[in-house]
């Protein structure tokens, strides 16, 4: 095995550094007070084309996770938040692909609208080539998830199902929100969408909008919703039993405006797997643009006729933030190349890249609140002030960590992986 990185891929990572100390970390401070990515900012990371790394070649793609993985550390490095504004597919890009195979699928009568796939499909490639946002969440139920699927009783047509996202990334709404369940993937237009200006936190220069699913009939398993019409819910072609919902109110129910795919758990894991090595990847960049930071500032700064550094306290603990984030990095790289490989090795589970992803991100995530935590620490009460950006990443990185199903969301799937594998740590090895 070589541990170098492909030639081509060093050459995106320059790229991607070259625009993140050049135009996104200069103008950071002054995107988040505007709460707003200059227009020429968000054409420079788009014309790197990052958006279309993720997602596959049947819309533009190159479907490269590790050239992924390492283009969003390298502009982590610069201003998460103009990364999350940039990026117009994100960690939506693994619903995007099984929108795809769902599309690509021959579906059974009955099942959803050819033109309203069609258009789904469109609306992927729109967004991969930068023309539009793809949304993402994640159902469930923690407070601190993104996606928040619950229900509510419409008195004249009983029970409905609801979709409410806190936060998304955009200003206005966007052009296509997917929501992945524990077995299923939601996907609706924007014409179901209502949008309005939610407060961004930590990631303001990104903006944020709140957006409701406003055109929805029992997408969550609710059955005689009212507004419902047209054909139920069928099986499709598709092997291992997955199944798409059409534009009707039988059993599963379906959304007016969009579509429901029924989806295995080990696929629907593999979704929110992959939206993981996007966020770890983000927080691995902006945590090594903190820690390094410190470094500079520890190195000259003099307390008690010593540098800061060259207190053996300090230089311990920066010690282990380092190895801490170096062994998130390489895990994650390690993730992402076995999903390059189609997630098997010698035989083993295939599905072993969606677990090596969560234990890649659970470590990301750790490392990042630590290493923004010292790099803030080592600064003193320098650190508090917004002289300094390290007080900027430390607030990003406690946002990035708690979307898209956060740290629960992934403890869950990894569980029930070492619960049920007869063999986790030799899949995993």
């Amino acid at each position: 095995m070589d541990f170098d990185i492909p030639a081509e891929v060093a050459e995106l990572e320059a790229q991607c550094r070259r625009l993140a100390l050049e135009q996104l970390r200069p103008g950071a401070r002054e995107a988040e007070l505007a709460g707003e990515v200059p227009s020429s900012t968000l054409q420079a990371v788009r014309d790197l084309g990052v958006s279309q790394i993720g997602v596959s070649e049947e819309i533009g793609g190159s479907g490269d996770h590790l050239a992924l993985v390492v283009a969003i550390e390298a502009l982590a490095y610069g201003d998460a938040g103009a990364l999350v504004a940039s990026d117009t597919v994100g960690p939506a890009a693994g619903a995007i692909d099984w929108l795809l195979r769902a599309g690509a699928s021959p579906v059974a009568a009955g099942g959803p609208d050819p033109d309203r796939m069609a258009a789904l499909v469109d609306l992927a490639r729109s967004c991969a080539g930068g023309e539009s946002r793809a949304a993402f969440a994640v159902a469930g139920g923690g407070a601190s998830e993104i996606g928040v699927a619950d229900r509510q009783h419409d008195p004249p047509g009983g029970e409905r199902g609801v979709v409410r996202v806190p936060f998304v990334p955009g200003h206005g709404p966007p052009g296509m929100l997917l929501v992945v369940g524990e077995t299923t993937l939601a996907c609706y237009e924007a014409s179901s969408l209502a949008a309005e200006p939610a407060p961004a936190g930590a990631l303001a220069a990104c903006g944020g909008v709140s957006v409701e699913v406003t055109k929805l009939a029992g997408a969550f398993g609710a059955s005689g919703a009212s507004g419902a019409s047209g054909a139920s819910g069928a099986s499709g072609g598709r092997p291992g039993g997955d199944s798409v919902g059409g534009p009707g109110s039988g059993p599963g129910g379906v959304p007016v405006g969009g579509i429901v795919v029924r989806l295995e758990r080990a696929a629907a894991f593999e979704v929110r797997a992959r939206a993981r090595l996007w966020v770890g990847a983000a927080l691995v960049g902006l945590t090594a643009a903190s820690l390094d930071h410190a470094v500079a500032y520890g190195r000259d700064r003099v307390v008690f006729g010593t540098p800061v550094l060259g207190h053996q306290a300090n230089a311990f603990d920066l010690a282990a933030a380092t190895t801490s984030l170096m062994a998130a990095q390489l895990a994650l790289r390690s993730a992402a190349w076995r999903f390059g490989r189609g997630g098997d090795r010698d035989g083993h589970a295939p599905h072993a890249a969606a677990w090596l992803s969560t234990i890649a991100y659970l470590e990301a995530r750790r490392a990042a609140l630590a290493g923004t935590d010292l790099g803030l620490q080592l600064l003193g009460g320098h650190g508090y002030m917004v002289d300094e950006p390290v007080e900027k990443w430390w607030r990003e990185a406690r946002v990035l960590s708690l979307l898209w199903g956060g740290e629960d969301s992934a403890l869950d799937d990894l569980s029930s992986w070492v619960l049920n594998a007869p063999d986790p740590l030799v899949v995993a090895s």
